[in-house]
């Protein structure tokens, strides 16, 4: 009998959040820099194999300071609503960081919930066992009881196929996959162009730009040796044009190169891109805005 179901997977920015469902899943679902709130939709990485479907709802990361944009507020809230309606709740927190004032937050949030919480303290490989053993100590003192607290490394794969194994025991039998065997996302291809663009921007660029910035496609052509590309990177001000497009142009086309060999290697085959740039004054303080770039507040 096939068990399946729906795992959250939360924490604070920069937890490690979408390495880890990468890891599991074992191919790039969801993008990965070391600059905070990279993953700002949610989106779900499959694993599968002969008596399993973990779908894992990756999420953007909880922060509790107001940021003044609607776009903050819409990114905690699709990451609080991965704790409803799932079969446990990942809390991802790394192993060579404080407990802070997100991490607490999150507790209050999924302390009364009946649904399993599994710490996952992340990036294992930074600490030595000494110091892994204190963090464990001073999680275990937290207002909260977590059903496991599993220390992993996504860049290691340090107990990656022990969380899976302790997940797959929490799955009801259904019978049944929510996705095709063979899937790896619940996202189409305009969205992971959107994405891999959007990761070669911050990637590229100072810490101001990348998240003043989206991306939305004007054209994709999937033809049969080659896939066409039209994107526009939209900024909030008219001085942060010059910075992504660069001297001469030289940025934007270090952007569509970096985007351009990705897309390649996960399309496998030959992919044209064009990268234009257009301002969208404050576009992250208006509902209207965000649902046109493609963020979407409905279940």
């Amino acid at each position: 009998m096939i068990k399946s179901g729906f795992v959250g997977v939360i924490g604070r920015t920069n937890v490690g959040k979408s390495s880890l469902v990468n890891a599991i899943v074992k191919r790039k679902v969801s993008i990965v820099t070391s600059k905070v709130q990279t993953t700002r939709d949610r989106i779900c990485g499959i694993f599968n194999d002969e008596d399993s479907q973990i779908v894992f709802i990756d999420t953007p990361g909880i922060h509790t300071h107001k940021s003044g944009n609607k776009l903050g507020t819409f990114m905690n809230s699709t990451a609080l609503k991965a704790t409803k309606d799932v079969e446990a709740v990942l809390l991802l927190a790394p192993a060579n960081e404080r407990i802070g004032e997100n991490d607490r937050f999150l507790i209050q949030r999924l302390k009364e919930s009946k649904i399993p919480v599994i710490l996952v303290i992340t990036k294992s490989d930074t600490v030595n066992r000494e110091e892994m053993f204190a963090k464990i100590m001073e999680w275990t003192k937290q207002d909260i009881t977590f059903l496991d607290i599993i220390p992993t490394s996504s860049k290691k794969n340090v107990n990656v196929e022990k969380l899976v194994g302790l997940i797959q025991k929490l799955l009801p039998e259904t019978g049944f996959r929510y996705f095709d065997e063979d899937a790896i996302s619940d996202k189409g291809s305009s969205f992971l162009i959107k994405e891999m663009i959007r990761e070669k921007i911050l990637l590229r660029t100072g810490e101001e730009i990348p998240h003043s910035t989206a991306i939305m496609i004007e054209k994709f052509k999937d033809k049969k040796h080659i896939i066409e590309i039209s994107a526009i990177v939209i900024c909030e001000r008219e001085s942060q044009k010059p910075i992504i497009i660069g001297k001469q142009g030289l940025k934007i086309k270090q952007i569509a190169t970096d985007a351009r060999e990705e897309l390649e290697k996960e399309f496998e085959k030959k992919v044209f891109i064009e990268i234009n740039v257009k301002v969208a004054t404050d576009w992250r303080k208006s509902i209207d805005h965000i649902r046109k770039m493609g963020y979407s507040d409905h279940e």
